[in-house]
């Protein structure tokens, strides 16, 4: 059988086999986290909807609390037609960003891909 580290046997013994409520849980994960990274928290929940009928469908969306991350470069080797074409998927993009932020800034925030 394998041995688990010594951080994992200090949460095991912190933590009870039973369930939680929000206001206990978060308080804990603070508490037992070792890692110098901000770690992942999974939670699962039972709504009870059938998401075969339209009506019970279950979507949402999430702000990250930094945006979508760092902004990426693209570098485009091309000729003839195809720098025109760069340039204007180029400008689309970013009229797509712009309206995004200006959107976010008169509504509040949205999900934006």
């Amino acid at each position: 059988m394998k041995k688990s580290g010594k951080n994992i046997e200090k949460s095991r013994k912190a933590v009870e086999p039973r369930p939680y409520t929000l206001q206990e849980a978060v308080p804990l994960l603070q508490k037992v986290k070792f890692a110098k990274f901000d770690e992942t928290v999974e939670v699962t929940l039972r709504l009870g909807v059938d998401p075969k009928h339209a009506d019970q469908m279950v979507r949402g969306t999430v702000v990250l609390p930094h945006g979508l991350g760092k902004s990426k470069k693209v570098l485009v080797i091309a000729s003839g037609e195809k720098v025109r074409e760069a340039e204007r998927r180029a400008r689309i993009l970013s009229a797509a960003k712009t309206w995004s932020r200006r959107s976010r800034k008169k509504t509040g925030p949205t999900s934006t891909r």
